[in-house]
């Protein structure tokens, strides 16, 4: 599937609208402008082409029973494959393409290994929805694109200029992902949305908002320093989740449900995770020979329900909630990442919610 859709509005930042802001998003607004005029930017462009050469390459041969050696060379050079193999590296140690390519030959052709590492067995009973999702995305996919931005264009400027693909694979990971040194496009695996395609909608505002992230705020810190890494890594999910917001969707759809159901499940626990989130930091902090990725997969993988991204979800709500303006996510652009905790921390102590002792708040802090 080839193609690309635009969706531009107009750089209008007249005084009345600047006047409404915050002070600080003011500040920022205005550096924003400044800079904009210097560049000579006119509007906002976010463009946006979908590549599903993976998920219909897979599912082609995977339907026709075999695969040459050219089609499975042309196959594995794909950058959906590669980058597909280069997320599955970050939860496997044993990830490599000779094992992989031997795995995806043995399904295509109804052999599938009982030991496969890739597990692709679980693939099997998706195939036929995979196909009618892509589908659906074919044929829906100017409203998916207009709508992914709609979701994120008010949090972020309207000088920004994107030019992103979105890869579409048919994998074993679920959900979408970005990496830092792909800045211009996200993945997102179709294997787990059905054919919700409004539920891919928020799930690719969500990947969309991440790569905004990396041009508009301070890099991630390395995992070395464990404390700043989870802290880093809890608000730009939580804050990506704000922004996609699954509980504003209205089909009812499959993967719209099973996301709002884990927002829910956390939401009910919100207590709970925020003592979660002290205990990580704890350990962070005082643990010298602390495995992060542990950590890391404890609070922010889906594997335990991702109890992190709704801690920091919980409190850009309450900071969004209070400011009124809704303009606490663009204050947050170029500034450190633990300034969210801090600033909701004071908030919740004077509220009356959730909130981190002191001890933690010191190490957070260091």
């Amino acid at each position: 599937m080839t193609g690309t859709t635009r969706f531009s509005t107009k750089l209008v930042l007249q005084a009345t609208s600047i006047f409404e802001k915050s002070a600080q998003t003011k500040l920022w607004m205005l550096t924003l402008l400044i800079t904009c005029l210097n560049i000579d930017c006119k509007s906002q462009n976010i463009n946006i082409t979908y590549d599903n050469s993976q998920s219909q390459y897979l599912l082609t041969y995977w339907k026709k029973g075999s695969i040459s050696e050219e089609e499975m060379d042309k196959f594995m050079g794909l950058y959906g494959t590669k980058m597909y193999l280069k997320k599955l590296a970050t939860f496997f140690d044993d990830v490599d393409p000779v094992s992989f390519e031997q795995s995806i030959r043995q399904a295509i052709e109804g052999k599938p290994s009982a030991n496969d590492r890739y597990m692709l067995n679980q693939l099997l009973s998706k195939k036929e929805t995979a196909q009618k999702m892509l589908n659906l995305i074919q044929e829906h996919e100017a409203e998916i694109t207009q709508k992914s931005i709609q979701l994120i264009s008010r949090y972020v400027p309207d000088i920004l200029t994107m030019d992103m693909k979105v890869y579409l694979v048919f994998g074993i990971i679920g959900g979408g992902w970005t990496f830092a040194d792909e800045p211009n496009a996200f993945f997102l695996d179709i294997s787990n949305l059905g054919v919700d395609y409004e539920g891919m909608t928020y799930l690719a505002a969500h990947e969309l908002f991440h790569v905004v992230q990396d041009r508009m705020m301070p890099p991630s810190t390395a995992k070395h320093n464990g404390v700043r890494y989870l802290i880093d890594e809890m608000v730009k999910e939580g804050m990506a989740t704000f922004i996609a917001d699954f509980g504003h969707t209205t089909n009812n759809g499959e993967y719209s449900q099973f996301s709002v159901s884990i927002q829910n499940r956390n939401l009910r626990r919100i207590q709970s995770n925020f003592t979660l989130l002290e205990t990580l930091i704890f350990r962070a902090h005082f643990d010298q020979e602390v495995q992060i990725d542990q950590l890391y997969s404890i609070g922010l993988s889906g594997m335990y329900g991702s109890p992190l991204y709704y801690v920091a979800y919980y409190m850009i709500s309450k900071l969004d909630e209070e400011q009124k303006s809704g303009d606490y996510v663009m204050s947050m652009f170029n500034q450190p990442y633990e300034k969210l905790v801090l600033d909701y921390n004071a908030l919740a102590l004077e509220k009356g919610y959730p909130s981190l002792s002191k001890q933690i708040i010191e190490i957070i802090q260091r």
